[in-house]
Formats: structure tokens, sequence, C-alpha cells
């Protein structure tokens, strides 16, 4: 299965192989925050491939293979709903932190968004259940924990990841850049 046509600046996966007896595969989308927002067609196309996973017959004319095209859907792309930001924060090895991230609310959503941080270094670990954020949602805090094994330092990238369901559809967004400092544990 692969993309074979999508907007301009969507990026699509390489081909994935469904395995022999199911009927349904998830496809995951991309965009920057460079990709032009507005709609433009998109479809799917899948080929069959031999029992072993190799491809057989000719790729050009399409002979000794089965091909199988979608609808041909059109799919938007817009603005983001939320963009989170966070001030530089620190934790000690052993202690626990409430770290907080600012949300600036750009569009209107239904619902709740699921919110996971990425980029934690080793040692330290998001733990309690995932917080959520809704339309009226102004700040959220993650709770850390940061073990022994912790390096010590500052670290950057910290970045959000939202989920949420639009349409009974997952829409994912990467967001934020988090700063936190490991120090050493109290004596």
């Amino acid at each position: 299965m692969q993309c074979e046509l999508a907007p301009p600046g969507v990026g699509t996966p390489a081909a994935t192989i469904i395995p022999s007896g199911e009927s349904r595969a998830s496809l995951t989308l991309t965009a920057t925050t460079s990709t032009r927002l507005g709609s433009g067609p998109l479809y799917v196309m899948v080929t069959t491939v031999e029992p072993s996973g190799k491809m057989g017959g000719d790729n050009v004319s399409g002979a000794e293979r089965v091909r199988v095209s979608s609808e041909v859907v059109n799919l938007t792309v817009a603005d983001p709903f939320v963009a989170l930001s966070s001030e530089p924060q620190s934790v000690r090895r052993g202690e626990r932190l409430a770290y907080r991230w600012k949300v600036k609310q750009l569009q209107p959503f239904a619902g709740t968004a699921r919110l996971s941080m990425l980029g934690l270094p080793v040692g330290v670990t998001a733990i309690g259940p995932p917080p959520t954020i809704d339309t009226n949602t102004s700040d959220v805090t993650v709770e850390l924990e940061a073990r022994d094994e912790a390096l010590l330092g500052m670290v950057g990238e910290l970045t959000c990841e939202l989920e949420f369901t639009i349409d009974g559809e997952a829409i994912s967004l990467r967001t934020g850049n988090g700063r936190l400092r490991i120090d050493p544990r109290r004596e």
C-alpha cells in the first residue's frame, strides 16, 4: 500500500505491506509548519505481492499483479489547534516535577486531546495518566520523575504530541520546545 497522490508538502510513508488475511491498514500523513494550507486530492494504491513478500511481475504494465486504488478523497491541511510553550525548568535526581506547558488556543476543537511528552532523557519518565486539554485549557502539567540514572545537565528540544479525534479520525500534533535541567540529588 502506498500513496500515489497527496497535496503538496504532505509527507507520505514508504510503501507498507499489509499481511495476508488483513483487510485494513493505517496510513500516517505528516505536514510541517511550512506546508501550504488548503485542500488537495489524496488516494492510495494497493498492489499484490508474492507470498514471499517479493514483488512479482512488471511494475510499469502491471503484468502478473493486481492493483487497486482507493477513492480520491479531499484532504485539508489546516492551521494547528494549539501551540505549546514553556520556560526552562529543573528537577533533582530522586525528585518529581510538575512540568508546566502554556497552551495558546489557535482555533477551536471539539472534545479533548491527550498529551504525551517527547524527548525525555534516560532516567526521566512521565508518571501518572496522560494529561488532557480542551478549548478552555490555558496551561497543562506533566508529572515527571527523575531517577538516579538520569544524566545531569540541560536537556533541550522537549516537545509534546497531542492526539485529537476529529470526525472519528486520529489527528496528532507535535508542538512546543521545552528545556529541562537535571540536578544532583540533595545530600
